[in-house]
């Protein structure tokens, strides 16, 4: 997993998948970083990459992220709140996400906390 800023930092955003992967990045340039992660993520061990908060295009191949994994190997997952990023990706599927309504938070708050949060004392707080 990686999560991206306003300003993509790929040597950062390398280094972030690289320790989940358990992989010691030791080259400069983002080139062999990138060979050696892509590497790895080609492998015969399943993973899945999660970019999270993406906010402008990517390119995966600068990163190292071979974007078309085989079956086995690794899948690519990639959040943003901007769909347009996803206009010049070959992306298998789309899944669109609205926000919550206020209701709906609530509803989601309560069932993972619990009742507890309607008690006196934690009712100003959850809501």
């Amino acid at each position: 997993m990686a999560v991206f800023t306003q300003t993509a930092d790929l040597s950062r955003i390398q280094d972030e998948i690289a320790e989940f992967l358990g992989l010691e990045l030791t080259e400069k340039g983002l080139h062999g970083r990138a060979d050696k992660l892509r590497k790895r993520l080609s492998g015969t061990k399943r993973v899945l990459v999660i970019l999270d908060n993406v906010s402008t295009q990517v390119d995966l191949k600068t990163v190292g992220i071979p974007f078309h994994c085989d079956k086995m190997s690794c899948k690519v997952l990639v959040t943003s709140r901007n769909q347009d990023i996803f206009n010049d990706m070959e992306t298998k599927k789309k899944f669109p996400i609205d926000v919550l309504t206020e209701q709906e938070a609530r509803d989601l708050f309560k069932e993972m906390a619990g009742s507890s949060i309607e008690s006196p004392e934690l009712y100003f707080v959850a809501h």
